[in-house]
């Protein structure tokens, strides 16, 4: 699996979302990726031109191992694209105490400084998840 490349549908949400964030004029200021292949490639299909860091540890990690990671990021705005459960876990539980009107923005520091401690505080704006 972590050898394994992009699949075309893979292929298709990632130039999906590439037009969004340029589209959208999204923010990023880095990027924080698991290692695997096809993450990497989802990635790479983005074209972005920010600091990245692939990290074998995002691989199917648990969300409370990306909050840690996303904890160390010295940067305001970081896109994650990592693996299912993890990063859709971490998703819902930061989104489960927002409001609906909260829910349609980016997360914040301040937005998240007062989450309880197993979710803590993460500068992030959250990516979408693997993709294929």
């Amino acid at each position: 699996e972590f050898k394994r490349p992009l699949s075309a549908r893979g292929q298709q949400y990632a130039a999906h979302m590439r037009h969004w964030f340029y589209a959208h004029d999204y923010p990023l200021q880095s990027a924080l990726v698991s290692a695997a292949k096809h993450t990497a490639e989802t990635y790479g299909s983005l074209q972005l031109k920010i600091a990245t860091l692939f990290l074998r540890t995002l691989y199917l990690a648990p969300a409370a191992t990306l909050l840690t990671t996303l904890k160390k990021a010295a940067v305001s705005s970081v896109l994650m694209i990592g693996h299912n459960f993890g990063i859709s876990d971490l998703a819902k539980r930061l989104r489960k105490d927002r409001s609906e009107t909260q829910k349609s923005k980016p997360f914040t520091w301040r937005d998240l400084g007062s989450y309880s401690t197993d979710i803590g505080i993460a500068r992030t704006y959250l990516g979408r998840s693997h993709l294929g």
